[in-house]
């Protein structure tokens, strides 16, 4: 992968009956999150519960991403935040190929209580995964993304009130203007 590619981010997609697969490569921000967002909205309306991310070719990301990744988790809905709330719909959210400083950010703001992390190397399969479209994103539609990415990290509770209260009002606040 060329450097370029890697340093901005990107997603490989895939999909099969029951499962929707994201290969993350680079860095996953609020910069290139929202194509996935609406991608992965699209699919849970058709129905796909099973989310597996592989973050082997991930070299970091931001709380927006984190907030999705607990959307999905929950599978949409906007309730407060509770261990396997996504389970009651059918919904789960599988990371493979996790790193230590990746686990630890995700346990850093209770991610870790919604997704799954596997232990230990997968490998997947590599036929079959295209790159998700970019392209221009309205910067209403991008603040609202983040919008929702933070509110679901904040009804995870405990510190994260605090760590993304405050941001979260700015970005409400920039809504409104």
């Amino acid at each position: 992968m060329a450097n370029g590619a890697r340093s901005q981010g990107q997603y490989l997609i895939a999909a099969s009956e029951d499962s929707f697969y994201v290969r993350v490569v680079g860095l996953a921000t609020m910069a290139n999150c929202v194509p996935l967002q609406d991608v992965l909205d699209d699919v849970r309306r058709r129905g796909v519960r099973r989310f597996i991310f592989d973050l082997e070719s991930c070299s970091g990301f931001d709380s927006t991403f984190m907030g999705i990744l607990v959307g999905v988790a929950r599978g949409g809905n906007d309730g407060p935040a509770r261990k396997g709330d996504g389970e009651a719909d059918g919904t789960s959210v599988f990371l493979v190929n996790a790193t230590p400083a990746h686990s630890k950010l995700l346990a850093g703001v209770g991610v870790d209580r919604m997704v799954r992390l596997h232990p230990g190397p997968v490998r997947l399969p590599e036929n079959g995964l295209e790159k998700l479209a970019e392209g221009p994103v309205d910067p209403v539609r991008r603040v609202r993304s983040m919008v929702g990415a933070h509110e679901n990290l904040v009804r995870l509770g405990g510190p994260n009130v605090e760590k993304f209260g405050a941001m979260l009002d700015a970005l409400e606040r920039e809504l409104g203007a």
